[in-house]
């Protein structure tokens, strides 16, 4: 079952042109495309059996097919499309993107592996982007994009966030903006330069150091354990943001965990960030957007465990959303590494799609463990456990990251919860 709504706002939603029938799908329907560039659906309620879309234009949405409109199948573009607006606007507010001049056609298809730094289908951003103050970001607009097979967004470089522009946007597989542990991949626009600074660092030491705080974004990481040597004291995470962004970001890495006799283990990176504008956001029930933090690798012998990274950014503006059940929007944070004792530590928990709302778990040990990251709808994430006789303290769970839509989420498990804008 899927729930649509719509709404009106700065995203133009007059009409929805087509070039083809893969351009025409509705809550994963496929649809046929006329020769005037409106697409039509089945419906046993007309008579003719086809009703044309919520954006056709003239006149026409909503409106079963007549017999004299002929909708004859049409397999390849037109020849000549009908005129187009000579600006067309997307999104709202610090999130808008406007055009001069027709806006992409034809229809893009994500699969696999998108570098946001060197893929081809990667466009500049419109100027008005960086005038709201926005970064530099990989843009792919197109009449329809559809995400047909898994994506791993990736960065060679620079990690830009990505953004998504078109008509309609269907997800129909998992679009992963996260960053991961293993294999390790640091997420899109990861650091975010909005990142706080820790306002303490663990302390090394060779018989057992403090462990490293989990990085902050919407919610807190959790704090790093203290170990057993006098002055080991743990990290202190970084407080949450408390305002919405509006500056689309990436999350915030963990800290690292004092060193011991080895050094201690990278920690857990922030997770990236994605922007979809579009006419109609369609999720199936395999739809996935994952944004999370990784978890901490672990540290050598009497090192403290490092923190998990914070959730990153998803925001989605559309004047139509359909959203079946099963579909999937995580933000969460990644695991702690636990303390090394006389061993290396374990290493930190990425989060999961499978199971949005369960916490990544912390490294069990051998020190003390390292604290779970964030998610659900807990306010704050629990920090590394103390270290005790002879072991060196955990690392903080990563805390939560920021999920917005200016429509309700209806069908979707999200994590965190979503902030609903106008």
């Amino acid at each position: 079952m899927a729930a649509a709504v719509s709404v009106s706002g700065c995203l133009r939603a007059s009409e929805y042109r087509c070039n083809a029938n893969a351009e025409c799908i509705q809550a994963g329907t496929q649809g046929r495309c006329g020769p005037a560039g409106y697409c039509a659906f089945d419906d046993d309620t007309c008579d003719s059996g086809l009703r044309y879309g919520a954006l056709a234009g003239g006149g026409y949405a909503n409106a079963c097919v007549a017999g004299g409109d002929a909708m004859e199948v049409v397999d390849a573009p037109i020849d000549a499309p009908p005129p187009i607006d000579a600006r067309e606007c997307f999104g709202s507010g610090a999130y808008a993107l406007c055009f001069d001049g027709a806006p992409p056609m034809g229809m893009i298809t994500l699969a696999g592996t998108l570098d946001t730094d060197t893929d081809a289908r990667c466009a500049a951003m419109p100027a008005s982007w960086a005038l709201a103050g926005q970064p530099d970001a990989c843009l792919i607009a197109a009449n329809a994009i559809m995400v047909t097979g898994n994506v791993a967004v990736t960065g060679s470089t620079n990690r830009r966030p990505l953004v998504l522009v078109a008509q309609t946007v269907t997800i129909g597989a998992t679009l992963d903006v996260a960053s991961h542990r293993s294999p390790p991949v640091n997420a899109i626009g990861a650091p975010a330069a909005q990142c706080q600074a820790f306002p303490m660092a663990p302390v090394s030491a060779t018989n057992g150091a403090g462990g490293g705080a989990g990085g902050s974004f919407m919610r807190a990481g959790g704090p790093g354990g203290h170990g057993e040597s006098s002055g080991s004291t743990g990290g202190v995470a970084a407080s949450a943001d408390s305002a919405a962004p509006t500056i689309l970001r990436a999350g915030c890495p963990g800290q690292q965990g004092g060193d011991g006799v080895a050094p201690a283990g990278a920690p857990g990176m922030g997770g990236g960030a994605i922007y979809i504008a579009a006419n109609l956001i369609a999720f199936s029930s395999s739809g996935i957007i994952n944004a999370s933090g990784s978890g901490a690798h672990g540290g050598g012998t009497t090192a403290g465990g490092s923190g998990g990274g914070s959730g990153g950014m998803i925001v989605l503006y559309s004047s139509e959303l359909t959203m079946a059940t099963g579909a999937r929007l995580l933000a969460n944070g990644g695991g702690g590494s636990g303390g090394a004792d006389g061993g290396t530590g374990a290493v930190g928990a990425d989060p999961t799609a499978t199971s949005p709302t369960s916490a990544a778990s912390g490294g069990n040990g051998p020190g003390a463990n390292g604290g779970a990251g964030f998610a659900g709808s807990a306010s704050a994430q629990a920090g590394g456990s103390a270290g005790g006789s002879r072991e060196s303290a955990g690392g903080g769970g990563g805390g939560g990251g920021y999920i917005q839509s200016n429509h309700p989420l209806t069908g979707a498990t999200v994590s965190p919860a979503a902030t609903i804008v106008p």
